[in-house]
């Protein structure tokens, strides 16, 4: 079958590029400039995957790292959350079942560059929590305020922790309630 492409461009000064665009109603042919983030062909091999459906893709405030969920067993509202560095293509961490939070859910934001948001299910793989993954727990660096992480530096032993960085931030506690999407507003 066809592998589905995640690229980005980037921004050009060169007003006949849209309009090319706009005309054939596409971009032109790839372009050098152009940049395949994520394959979701590659991404179903790396989780030996025959029922890989990719479900949210959210980049970090510099574009630097790439959180996505997908669910990978087939099963119901059964979700991995995976980040990785775009430059690299690094698989910086993978979350499937988590210590105090139970299954990952289908929803990611990021918060900054290093912090990024999630939804997490119960028992009944319902949406009950938002957990929090602070990045820089999983990196051997200190965290300063802009500053980006270096994949080379990356705790190859916490990349697929349930623990490493993750903490509960809201709990939904009403019967019948669950968290919704989750999104990052202008600041």
């Amino acid at each position: 079958g066809e592998s589905v492409l995640h690229c980005r461009l980037p921004v050009s000064r060169d007003p006949k590029f849209y309009e090319k665009a706009r005309k054939h109603r596409a971009l032109p042919k790839r372009t050098k400039a152009e940049e395949v983030v994520l394959d979701e062909e590659k991404e179903q091999k790396l989780h030996k995957s025959d029922n890989f459906a990719l479900e949210a893709v959210e980049y970090n405030p510099s574009q630097t790292l790439i959180a996505y969920t997908a669910n990978v067993t087939g099963g119901d509202d059964e979700f991995t959350i995976v980040v990785k560095d775009i430059a690299s293509g690094t698989l910086v961490r993978k979350l499937t079942k988590l210590a105090g939070v139970d299954n990952a859910g289908a929803e990611v934001a990021w918060v900054s560059d290093t912090v990024l948001l999630f939804t997490a299910q119960d028992e009944r793989h319902a949406s009950v929590k938002v957990a929090q993954l602070d990045l820089s727990a999983v990196f051997d660096q200190p965290s300063a305020a802009g500053s980006k992480l270096d994949v080379k530096k990356l705790k190859k032993d916490d990349v697929e922790s349930p623990t490493a960085g993750i903490s509960v931030v809201f709990t939904e506690t009403q019967p019948g309630f669950e968290v919704g999407s989750l999104m990052r507003t202008a600041d």
